[in-house]
């Protein structure tokens, strides 16, 4: 198994779902999109807060917009739609694991680590749990959790 780097995922990055769909095996292709400059780092890619969230303790969805941010009350876990929508390379030789923020993590929030498997195609839904005594803020877009990406040391069957 082999940790991607920001220089990997420049080379495997696409900009449409053709380009994707038209990959082979030589090339694999990992489809990011919309796709950041800004959240690519030298180990992953910063994940930025979607259009949607629920609150475990409300149950309810709530619409994320830049007037309606995601709020996150002490206790409480929200799960949190991703703006980005992903598709892993077809030949099943690569996944990803999601780990929180330094920066996120020094407010009182963690993200529950959550994998991303060889075959996923589509946006992700990650559980932020709020460790603080206070209500935490995340803005719409704005990044707060990371996808590392590995290739995997042979094709996943499922």
């Amino acid at each position: 198994m082999s940790l991607l780097t920001d220089t990997d995922l420049e080379i495997m990055k696409c900009y449409t779902p053709q380009e994707w769909q038209n990959q082979n095996d030589a090339q694999p292709k990992i489809y990011i999109n919309p796709f950041s400059p800004d959240s690519l780092t030298p180990i992953g890619y910063d994940l930025r807060v979607g259009d949607s969230y629920a609150s475990a303790s409300k149950g309810e969805e709530i619409i994320v917009s830049i007037d309606s941010p995601v709020i996150i009350e002490p206790g409480d876990t929200s799960l949190i739609t991703t703006f980005e929508e992903i598709r892993m390379p077809k030949n099943h030789k690569f996944s990803g694991i999601i780990l929180s923020k330094v920066s996120q993590v020094s407010k009182g929030l963690s993200n529950v680590s959550t994998t991303i498997d060889p075959d996923w195609s589509g946006q992700l839904l990650i559980a932020v749990h709020n460790h603080s005594r206070e209500s935490i803020t995340i803005n719409f877009k704005e990044r707060f959790c990371t996808v590392v990406f590995f290739e995997n040391r042979s094709a996943s069957t499922q």
